[in-house]
Parts: structure tokens; sequence; C-alpha cells
């Protein structure tokens, strides 16, 4: 099977929150790509997400002792997997999903993105 995603899906498992609402759920990143991110939830939504549905995903990284929170959007849901879009990306964002899925995805969302974007121009300088 072919696969037609424009950015690469990196497996990288990582703690993180899901919220909306006033109502956290505790998940776990699964894989991550320079658009979205599948999470797998580990408690039951009061109300199952619907396509279209919007929530802020908080991730930690222990090692550096900072969370990032980033909006998405509801891609799909189905059992306790969650695939999300992410919407309203800034510099300080985009750097740190660099950060996590390394050097050579930055290259590729470069060239695919070129003349597009001013804040890959931004992070590329900094």
């Amino acid at each position: 099977m072919n696969n037609s995603r424009r950015f690469k899906r990196i497996y990288h498992e990582m703690d993180g929150y899901l919220s909306s609402a006033g109502i956290i759920n505790q998940c776990k990143i699964l894989n991550i790509s320079m658009t979205g991110v599948l999470v797998s939830v580990k408690e039951q939504f009061a109300k199952i997400p619907q396509r279209g549905d919007c929530f802020n995903l908080t991730l930690y990284n222990h090692i550096e002792r900072r969370s990032i929170c980033i909006q998405t959007q509801v891609a799909h849901h189905g059992f306790s997997l969650v695939g999300l879009e992410f919407l309203n990306l800034d510099d300080s964002i985009i750097k740190y999903l660099f950060e996590v899925m390394g050097q050579k995805e930055f290259d590729i969302y470069k060239q695919g993105t070129q003349g597009t974007d001013q804040c890959l121009t931004n992070i590329a300088n900094l």
C-alpha cells in the first residue's frame, strides 16, 4: 500500500494531555508528523470525539522540563485512538516539532513549503 501522506510519521512515545471545555484526559503520543499526531487516550471521553472537535494537546518534555500546548482538531477516532491535526502552528511549536522529529524532517518540510511560510525562514535562522 502506497503511503500518500505529505509528511512521514515518526514513532515517538511521549506523555501528554488533551483538554477541552475544562475536561482533561491523559494520553500517550504514539506517532507524530509535522501536521498531526496519533494519541492513545487512557480513559474514556465523557463525550465521544467527533471529526472537527477541537482540543488543546499539552506535551511535556521530561528532559528539558518544559511543556508546549498545541491547538488540534480531531481527524479520526476509533476505540482509544485519536488522530489529531495541528492548528495555528507558531514558530515555537514548529521548532519544537522539528526538535522531536529531527533535522531530516525539517529539511523535507522546508523544501515542501518553500516561499509559502515566513516562520520557516525565521526558524532556519535561529
